[in-house]
């Protein structure tokens, strides 16, 4: 049998560990010599307006065809947070002739909500770039005029 590419979507709520296991795989992966990629839907996303929940999957399969010419059986890692069944279906037909493996990550509950309290990187980050964005004369959208 041929192989495949693979793709393992890490799923779990914030704070369950899903960027922590992806960092291990991802290492592991590495030091076997085992042709791989790592996608953040997070970070994949992260534009502002925020086009709507389909953004990110759009974009996993806009990029699917690098990974795949860069290693046509690539195991990829794909963290994020998978909401409902139709979202799986989704994500397949985002990575087109991948085997789709789905784990969740998991964590007690006050692990979880130790997790929400704690600012992300990202948040800080934001908050900085409103800082900024307060100080330099950034370029704004035009506003419509009635």
């Amino acid at each position: 049998m041929a192989a495949t590419a693979e793709v393992l979507v890490l799923h779990g709520s914030p704070g369950s560990g899903k960027s922590t296991l992806t960092r291990a795989l991802a290492e592991a992966l590495r030091a076997a010599d085992v042709p791989h990629g790592v996608v953040d839907l997070d970070e994949l996303s992260l534009v502002h307006p925020h086009p709507g929940p389909s953004f990110a999957r759009e974009n996993l399969h806009a990029v699917w065809p690098n990974y795949l010419a860069a290693a046509p059986h690539i195991r990829l890692i794909v963290p994020m947070v998978v909401n409902d069944v139709e979202e799986v279906g989704l994500v397949r037909a985002a990575v087109p002739g991948a085997r789709v493996t789905i784990c969740e990550t998991t964590a007690p509950v006050e692990v979880l909500k130790g997790a929400a309290d704690r600012p992300r990187a990202h948040t800080r980050v934001g908050r900085g770039a409103a800082r900024l964005g307060r100080r330099l004369p950034l370029a704004r959208r035009p506003r419509a005029h009635p």
